[in-house]
């Protein structure tokens, strides 16, 4: 059985390879440099994480501070997150966080990608807006996540390419299974699925973390639903309610609801909740609230 330490360091390491737009050679690496350049180190800082026991699992943990559109961090870019926490709510196991508004700062298109980036009109775009980051497109009408500042455009479709070579890099550290039926067994409680997706989203896969000794940690599971035509992705974090998982992560706008008479915490990106001694974390990105409920409701 994985400890504390163990399962912090798998955990965030998973965290980190999902967040990035563009995955490092060495995930090992920058993994600790990360954590170097927000000051969590081996010293008191880690003594004090472990000693509150802040292991999320796949959780997006505010430790790391990852940002999906952003891949190099400094200590003072670091420190200016941190300090954007404004409030926090708290169920049993996990406590979710909530940032003040995040000042959006308008950035040139590189000059290697520039007339290569269009508006949803076609429209040739020189800069990135806060109106215009969410409508970006390449010649090819696929839509463009992001613009590395070597010109290479972020597609969701390099997104994925690039997390399933990562995954696929890293297979010996978790066990993938794409088959729905498949999943109970390799944990301490019975794996859910919902009952209801949105149109176009089905069952991509599933992932269990090993330890060093090769055994399937059983405390937690990853799902990852996809749909084929979006390339949007819903992710259902289920972790067993004990001591040695409780964590932290944060979403925008928080607030408390309910899930089938169960407490639950509402954000823009997603909600948690805790049923029956299961924690399920579920991130459905940009589908919406109301999705998010739904979702939530089918899981029985």
């Amino acid at each position: 059985m994985m400890n504390n330490d163990e399962l912090f360091d798998i955990t965030m390491k998973e965290k980190f390879k999902k967040e990035v737009q563009k995955i490092p050679e060495n995930i090992n690496e920058e993994f600790e440099n990360v954590l170097t350049l927000i000051g969590v180190k081996e010293d008191e800082n880690m003594k004090r994480l472990n000693k509150r026991k802040r292991v999320g699992a796949i959780a997006a943990s505010i430790l790391c501070l990852l940002c999906a559109s952003t891949f190099i961090m400094q200590t003072a870019f670091a420190q200016e997150i941190v300090n954007q926490i404004i409030r926090s709510l708290s169920l049993k196991n996990i406590t979710i966080f909530e940032n003040k508004d995040y000042k959006w700062q308008d950035k040139d298109i590189p000059e290697a990608a520039k007339g290569k980036v269009f508006d949803k009109n076609k429209n040739v775009i020189g800069k990135i807006t806060l109106a215009n980051k969410d409508e970006m497109y390449n010649v090819h009408g696929e839509k463009v996540l992001d613009v590395e500042p070597d010109g290479t455009l972020v597609t969701e479709a390099l997104q994925q390419q690039n997390m399933e070579k990562n995954r696929q890099e890293h297979e010996s550290e978790t066990l993938i299974i794409h088959d729905s039926g498949k999943l109970n067994g390799y944990t301490c409680f019975d794996i859910k699925l919902p009952a209801y997706l949105p149109e176009g989203f089905e069952f991509y896969s599933a992932e269990f973390y090993k330890d060093d000794k090769g055994g399937v940690y059983d405390k937690g599971c990853s799902l990852y639903f996809m749909n084929n035509k979006t390339e949007d992705s819903i992710f259902i974090a289920q972790t067993y309610v004990c001591e040695e998982t409780a964590g932290e992560t944060s979403f925008d706008n928080i607030e408390k609801v309910k899930v089938n008479g169960a407490d639950a915490i509402l954000g823009d990106e997603g909600i948690v909740w805790e049923y029956n001694g299961i924690r399920y974390l579920m991130y459905t990105y940009n589908l919406g609230r109301t999705e998010s409920i739904k979702i939530a409701k089918s899981i029985r």
